[in-house]
């Protein structure tokens, strides 16, 4: 039933050209660019399990992905310490599950990590759709949403990331922001802010890192940390 969540890979990503999505090596690191797929990550996970112990970076450039299929990949670079850096842009579930699990983070200047929300909050979305289905669709609808935002629970609490990181761009009082300008279509955070929702060590390419957005349309505010 993934295509429930199809719904919530990016806002970006309509915004963006698409474009297909490639995995290889480059160097002593790995390269995934395009869309986080089933295939991508596994085609991944085969080149990893070739070439180790020689790979322990993680080059990525996404708009996103299906959830559980950005926790894959997620998991699978938490569990084998792989450092993540971006040097475009990591957006949606990239930005959610895989650049928080990485051991370290490498951001170019202007690399964007682009939020716009995760699970929390999607009951009355998935209530909607289910109602309009029969009841065996309805049920599988429900399992779905209910699985996914468990399992995105325990892989908050895996990583030591506070959750709340897919939602906080989400608060009433940036309402009048996103309103006042169609062209914002997601959210970011400073250094300092991901190192206090627990995404720590991460190093900037050419200090200090700086926000520019990825085009017109694609426009991302920041959004602060209380401490």
């Amino acid at each position: 039933m993934k295509y429930l969540f199809i719904l919530t890979l990016c806002f970006f990503t309509s915004l963006l050209s698409a474009e297909e999505t490639t995995v290889h090596l480059c160097g002593e690191a790995l390269c995934y660019q395009g869309n986080i797929t089933k295939a991508a990550n596994e085609k991944l996970f085969t080149l990893f399990d070739k070439n180790k112990p020689n790979i322990n970076t993680l080059i990525i450039k996404s708009q996103g992905g299906e959830i559980n299929v950005g926790m894959d990949l997620g998991d699978f670079v938490f569990a084998n310490q792989l450092t993540i850096k971006v040097n475009d842009y990591c957006l949606s579930s990239c930005a959610n599950y895989v650049f928080p699990a990485g051991k370290n983070k490498i951001l170019a200047k202007n690399a964007l990590i682009g939020f716009h929300g995760g699970t929390t909050g999607l009951e009355q979305e998935a209530m909607k759709l289910a109602d309009k289905m029969p009841p065996d669709q309805k049920e599988k609808i429900l399992s779905y949403m209910y699985n996914t935002q468990q399992r995105e629970i325990n892989f908050f609490e895996k990583i030591t990331v506070k959750r709340a990181i897919t939602t906080l761009g989400q608060d009433p009082k940036y309402t009048p922001i996103y309103e006042k300008d169609d062209n914002i279509i997601g959210w970011y955070y400073s250094i300092a802010d991901l190192n206090k929702l627990g995404v720590k060590n991460i190093t900037v390419i050419n200090p200090p890192w700086e926000y520019k957005a990825l085009s017109p349309k694609a426009k991302a505010i920041q959004v602060m940390v209380s401490d």
